[in-house]
């Protein structure tokens, strides 16, 4: 087992060197600074634009969490596909529309994004980098799966994916997180894409929680691909059948 981290890329925390030392690569719009928001529960946060300069600081700060702890898999999260038209980064200038440097900060981020998993695997060929686009509105492109890897399925879809309606507020949002072979529908779809693209590239978990009906069709699934496991494994095991352990 290899260490990994889950994090967005485009924040820095207010307390943070990296925002410190790039005070001028905070996303704007329209003329104003995104404002500070928490992210999971811990320091608030600025967002900061991966088309400048911080690409590259953020680039060796992986290096060297992987040279220095170990740090084998980064998971990618809430990269949204807009966000800034600042004029003094690198997707326009002042001589550029806000509509250019916003539309060309979009097209340019995924490129920027490649480069970095690039860096990064130059400098630790073992490190994987997947990118969730499990929620709408995230930056799409082929181009990155030349580089890393696409975060597919995590906890499971939506009701309203499926425009089935629900109290927002009230109600789990979430379809096809209890065990059983309804997950397993939905998380091996994205094997046909093998016809075009290997299909490890698209990361999809499947569920090892007991009863052992379930667990046999995640196992056989991991079997075909995906390599994603969610949940509490070692939790899975010891309560139910062995069936993940060599002496199953």
């Amino acid at each position: 087992m290899k260490l990994g981290l889950w994090f967005n890329p485009t924040v820095a925390a207010l307390g943070s060197d990296m925002l410190a030392a790039h005070r001028d690569c905070v996303m704007s719009e329209e003329g104003r600074e995104a404002e500070p928001a928490e992210v999971w529960e811990t320091e608030a946060s600025v967002p900061l634009c991966l088309a400048s300069r911080y690409a590259d600081a953020f680039a060796g700060e992986l290096i060297r969490l992987a040279r220095d702890y170990g740090v084998r898999y980064f998971k990618w999260d809430a990269i949204a596909q807009y966000g800034c038209d600042a004029p003094g980064h690198d997707h326009g200038d002042a001589g550029h529309t806000r509509l250019e440097r916003r539309e060309s900060y979009a097209f340019q981020q995924v490129q920027a994004m490649a480069r970095i998993v690039d860096r990064l695997c130059a400098a630790c060929p073992q490190a994987i980098v997947d990118f969730d686009v499990t929620e709408g509105g995230r930056a799409m492109g082929l181009a990155f799966l030349g580089s890393g890897k696409y975060f597919l399925v995590n906890n499971g879809p939506y009701y309203f994916n499926y425009d089935v309606p629900i109290d927002r507020e009230r109600d789990n949002w979430n379809l096809f997180f209890h065990p059983g072979p309804a997950r397993g529908w939905i998380c091996r779809r994205p094997l046909a894409y093998d016809r075009w693209l290997p299909s490890t590239l698209f990361l999809a978990h499947y569920l090892p929680d007991a009863p052992r009906d379930n667990q046999l069709i995640s196992l056989a699934s991991l079997m075909l691909g995906h390599n994603g496991l969610w949940g509490g494994s070692a939790g899975a095991v010891a309560s139910g059948p062995r069936i993940y352990t060599r002496d199953a």
